[in-house]
């Protein structure tokens, strides 16, 4: 994940917000706990754990989506309530990278255990996940732990969305984003 982040580091410091989802949720934590790259963190139903009996499941159905690369309509019936753009944007986006890439994102940074990077944020953070009985990937009761710990962290629950809670309901991410 340093490889990464140090990508993402070469942008510079002084941001005003730092939106994640997903594994970029993973990096969003890692980079922003750098002091000064940005006053605030957003994290979209953040990857910081796979339980290790979870993860081969996870991988499998990482694998299997980029099977749909390039094909929106693959992506909408996996999604109903997707907007057709989003659907289209997510096929042209899996045509960007390569089963290598994610399989070894995942492999190479086994066990996935991320939980300890929100200790070291030290800004205002909101955690939005998705609902655990539509494939939420972080769970809201460690959330809920995690924010008893840190003053600075908030979390709640989108309840209907997947996993892709920005697509899933944008209203609801964008009117946490613009609060």
């Amino acid at each position: 994940m340093s490889g990464y982040a140090a990508d993402l580091w070469e942008l510079g410091d002084g941001w005003d917000v730092v939106v994640g989802h997903s594994i970029g949720g993973t990096l969003g934590s890692l980079i922003c706990a750098r002091e000064h790259f940005a006053q605030r963190l957003v994290l979209l139903d953040p990857v910081l754990m796979i339980p290790e009996d979870q993860f081969d499941g996870l991988l499998a159905d990482q694998m299997s989506e980029l099977d749909a690369a390039g094909n929106p309509e693959a992506f909408a019936r996996r999604n109903p309530g997707w907007h057709p753009e989003d659907a289209a944007i997510k096929a042209f986006a899996t045509l960007q990278t390569s089963r290598f890439v994610v399989e070894r994102t995942l492999i190479d940074n086994r066990p996935w255990w991320y939980l300890d990077l929100l200790g070291d944020v030290h800004i205002r953070t909101t955690i939005i996940g998705a609902d655990p009985a539509h494939g939420a990937l972080f769970d809201p009761t460690i959330g809920q732990e995690i924010a008893h710990r840190n003053a600075q962290i908030r979390t709640m629950v989108v309840s209907g969305a997947g996993h892709s809670v920005h697509r899933d309901a944008p209203e609801a991410v964008l009117g946490v984003l613009l609060s």
